[in-house]
This record gives structure tokens, sequence and C-alpha cells, in this order.
């Protein structure tokens, strides 16, 4: 994207607070010419007129005024920071969200896509201000940097043609030094990302299991010092080479600084009114210029960087989605969803996850999904709830509320919120009382978590170290209260809801979701017959296909996949159990 955009884009965000930053760093850039000048004079009348008079200490006054408006003013940088940046950072902050809540899961899944939003949500945090300072500050050191060449130039003609010579020297030569540091640091990526990795392994509970059993933590933590040596490695050999050439370019700088002051002496000396004064205003003028000079070459080279994760906040933000909204509404009162011929594959896969994929959702009906570990049910379910999207998936809906749909995953995510917080997260859209919350317990007969957790209680130990640790089967009752919460949706949906549980579980937690799902339109998805019975019709599935279905009873007369798996999954169920379950 073009710098003017970019600018363009992050000034009118905050306008007003932009304008009163220029003006901070405005007076910050002519404050220290003018205390410059005023003790240049005071130098002047104390040294060559060798006296106190009311002048003198009239602009020693305005000189400690000035240096303490100047110190001041340096305080007030933080705040003024602040005061910019968050509004900033709120506006852009809208539209990333606004934008990654249009991507289908899929999109999320993908480690670029997510090695980018991360960039993005730096150029939220720093990049966007940094670009929008920097030209700011450059503009105002712009015309300083005018006005002390001007002021050099007319004080002597060599010390301005040398000092531009060695800044223009020295500019290159950092930016070079820069790059160098910013290619290095590219080319430690990949070592920090599996460094990273590596030590995440540690905080995954599931993996402390098999370190224990398989005794792996000495084999990790060789690994971890073996790529930390490798990466350390890296950075000394670079640092002797970087150190050799920083040394040249100070060494310069200082070189440059002697030979322009024993210029300057030597025109004081031969001018015919020699004044310390004039000696002192004309380092102070080459020593802000070079200081100027240099500051800007910092923001100059710094913007190649913020201008890569910029461009990726607006990679994400213009990003337009390869698939159509094949969505159809219907004016069919007796199903919810209704797919014909249906197909998808995922990205960069030849072969077909769903092939001709025909299913109806009927409404206040319980359908069940069945079918083994990638046959493709989960994935017909994220396409048929909107979660994925493709252009060669379409089917017609009555749902287009989103709020209205309930769904527990096999694979959800344990938040370290409190409770109250993490039930409500099932409707966002009104509030509800703690009674409503224990209602909802109460009748999922869930009561006995209330009674080791309260309401205010954090769950899990991600961030808050007082938080409280359930079992499996407690946070399978957490999420149900979360779906239960709201009363009126539409369908509800279990995706391998029981696969960690064993068959009492299992019938355990039926047996609590039986209770709201009554006269209500549901969908279960297993790889186990056990909720068989609670359905009022199936559909079986084998390599992305719908190969059976019927009822219960009909399937059993097939004699096909469903009547297989029926009589060898039944041995593990209780009969009772069984007979007890019906919606």
């Amino acid at each position: 994207m073009k710098n003017s955009k970019i600018l363009i884009n992050v000034y009118k965000k905050c306008p007003f607070r932009w304008f009163v930053y220029f003006l901070y760093y405005l007076l910050q850039a002519v404050i220290p010419y003018v205390y410059s000048f005023l003790i240049a004079i005071i130098l002047n009348k104390l040294i060559i007129d060798n006296f106190f008079n009311q002048s003198v200490i009239v602009t020693i006054i305005l000189a400690s005024l000035v240096f303490a408006i100047n110190t001041t003013i340096y305080k007030w940088g933080p705040l003024l920071y602040d005061y910019v940046t968050f509004k900033l950072r709120k506006k852009f902050q809208k539209d990333f969200f606004s934008k990654l809540a249009k991507e289908d899961v899929l999109y999320f899944q993908k480690r670029e896509n997510l090695e980018k939003n991360s960039f993005a949500e730096n150029a939220i945090g720093f990049d966007f201000f940094h670009f929008g300072s920097a030209t700011i500050l450059f503009v105002i050191s712009l015309f300083t940097l005018i006005f002390a060449s001007i002021a050099l130039f007319s004080y002597s003609i060599v010390v301005f043609l040398i000092t531009i010579a060695v800044s223009i020297t020295l500019y290159f030569f950092k930016k070079h030094l820069i790059n160098n540091e910013i290619k290095f640091n590219d080319s430690l990526k990949t070592y920090d990302l599996q460094l990273n990795y590596y030590k995440r392994v540690y905080e995954d509970k599931n993996a402390v299991f098999e370190f224990k059993i398989y005794n792996l933590f000495d084999i990790y933590s060789k690994k971890i010092i073996e790529i930390e040596t490798l990466i350390q490695n890296k950075v000394n050999s670079f640092a002797k080479k970087q150190s050799v050439l920083w040394f040249l370019f100070y060494f310069i700088k200082f070189v440059f600084n002697i030979v322009i002051a024993l210029i300057l002496l030597n025109i004081v000396k031969e001018s015919k009114s020699p004044t310390i004064g004039a000696l002192y205003f004309g380092i102070q003028l080459f020593n802000n210029f070079i200081g100027d000079f240099d500051e800007r070459l910092n923001d100059i080279i710094s913007l190649k960087v913020s201008k890569k994760y910029i461009n990726d906040y607006y990679d994400i933000i213009n990003k337009k989605n390869n698939y159509t909204n094949n969505i159809i509404k219907s004016d069919e009162k007796d199903y919810l969803i209704k797919a014909n011929d249906l197909n998808f594959t995922y990205d960069n896969e030849a072969n077909f996850s769903l092939k001709d994929v025909n299913i109806k959702i009927l409404k206040n009906k319980t359908i069940a999904i069945l079918g083994e570990n990638g046959s493709g049910k989960s994935t017909l379910v994220n396409i048929l709830l909107k979660t994925y999207n493709n252009n060669l998936c379409q089917y017609s809906t009555n749902i287009f509320v989103d709020n209205k749909i309930g769904a527990i995953f096999q694979d959800y995510h344990k938040y370290s919120f409190k409770l109250r917080d993490i039930v409500l997260l099932g409707d966002l859209n009104k509030e509800y009382r703690d009674e409503d919350i224990i209602s909802t317990f109460y009748h999922l007969d869930a009561t006995n978590i209330l009674n080791k957790v309260s309401l205010d209680d954090y769950l899990g130990d991600s961030y808050n170290l007082g938080g409280k640790n359930i079992s499996e089967g407690e946070w399978q009752k957490v999420n149900l209260c979360k779906v239960f919460i709201k009363k009126d949706r539409d369908i509800y949906v279990f995706d391998e809801p029981t696969s960690s549980l064993d068959p009492k579980a299992e019938y355990m937690l039926y047996s609590n979701i039986k209770n709201y799902c009554n006269n209500k339109t549901s969908i279960l998805i297993s790889h186990r017959i056990g909720f068989a019975k609670l359905a009022d019709y199936i559909y079986v599935m084998e390599n992305g296909r719908i190969i059976e279905e019927g009822t219960n009873d009909d399937l059993l007369k097939q004699n096909g996949k469903y009547t297989k798996l029926y009589h060898e999954q039944m041995k593990y169920y209780d009969k009772s159990m069984l007979e007890d379950i019906k919606i």
C-alpha cells in the first residue's frame, strides 16, 4: 500500500489528537534552538561585557524558563503517546476484528494466516502510530534542519558543506548497519519458532504425562539447549562483525565533531569581533543538526519494518474471500437446513472430503450423523453451520441468526474466566441474573459443580493462579450450561461430546441433554452407536458420502454398516441405559 494512503488512513482516525501531537513536537524541536541562542547571549554578556546588568538577568530568567519548559514537555511524552495510541488502536482494532469475524474456521487453521494476524496486531499496537509520528517528526525536523542549514551556511560555508557531506555518508553507513540487523533477525525466525514450540510443549498438560512415562525431560532440555546454543553462536558471530562496523561509524562521528569544533574555534579567533557565544551557538547548531538528522535516520530506516506489518494489516482488511455465498433462503417450513448434492474439498487437496451429500435437518427432530473417524461427519456439520465456506457448497437454510445456534464440540476451549462469564458466553445479547445461571445448572443436574466452585471463581490457571480445576465431565456440564442458558435456540449441535467419556458417563450426559432437547431441533454427531435411539432419523457416513439413512429400526433391517457398528458396540452399553434414553 502506498505511503500516502497509509498516512491518510492513520491521520483521519483521530485528526485532533494528531494535531496536538504535532504542536507538542514542534515545540520540542524549536526550544533547543531558543535555549542555545539565549545561552549564547548570556555568555557574551558575562565574558565580553564582563558585568551583570538588567538585560543579563532577564536573559538568564528566560533561559531558565525555557530549560524548565523543555524538561517538562519531555515528561509529557509518554502521556501524549497514550493519548494518541489509545484512540488509534481502538479504531484500527475495530476494523481488524470485524474483518476476522467474517472469515471461516479454516482461515484460522492455517499457520501463515495466524502469523500474518500476529504481524497485523503488532501494526495496530505500534506500527500505525510509529508511521504517523515518524512522518510528523520528519516534517518538523525538515524545517529545523533547513533553519540550522541556513544558520550554518551564513556562519561558515566550510562547516555547512562538511556537515552535509558527513551526514550523508553516515546516513548510508547506518542504513547498511540496520539493514544487516534486519536480515539477521529474519534469518533467526525459523530457529526462534522452533525454540518457542519446544518451550510451549512443557505447558501442554497432556504432553507432561508422556514426558514422565517415557522420560522425555532430558531429551527435550538437551534439544532446547542445542537450539539456544545455535542461536547464541550465530548472534555472537554476527555481533563481532557488526561491532567493528559500529565502532567505525561512531569513530567517524567523533572525528567529525573534533574537526568541526576546531574549524569553529579558528573562525572565532580570526573574527573581528570574536565571541564565546558565537562559538557556543555554532557548536549547538551543528549538534542539533546532527542529532535531528540521526534521529530521523533511525525513523526512516525503522519505517521499513513498520511498513511490512502495516501491509500485513491491509492484506487482511482488503482480502476478498475466494468463495461465494451459496446459502439459499427457503420458504419450505418442514426443515431448517437441506443440502442436495453437496461437495466440499479443503484447500490444496485434490480429493473431495464430501461428495454428493444429500441431507435434510427437519424441524423439532433429532438427527444423528454416525460414522467412524475421518468419515466427514464433522466437516459436513461445519459447512451446514456456516463455519466452513467453499464455492462447491450450496444448500438452503431457514437459520439466518447466528446466536440461534447452540453447539458443543469434541475439542473445546477451556476458558480461564469466571464461571459466570464462561456460561454467559452462550448469549452475550441478553443480561442474565445469577438465579438464571443457577437454574440452568439445576436442570442439567450439575449443581455439584456449584458446591465447590462459585460463579465468581476463575476456572483453570492459564493466567489466574487462584483458578479452580474441575474434571473433564464437569467441563462438559459447564459447556452444556453455556449452550442451554439461551432458551430459544433454533438448533442444537453435539459433535462428539462424549468421546472422552465411558458409556455410563455418556449415558448421564445424554440424560442431561434430553431435558432440553425435547421437541427441539438437534444434531448428534459421533462414531459411537450409544446415542442412536435418541435420534428420529440417522445418517451413516463413510469416506465423505452418506451410505445409509433411516430410523434406528429401518437401518437395523438393512443389515449394512449401521448394523455392523450396532452389534460391535452394543456390548459396551447396559441395556437398561439405552432403554432409558428417549427424546
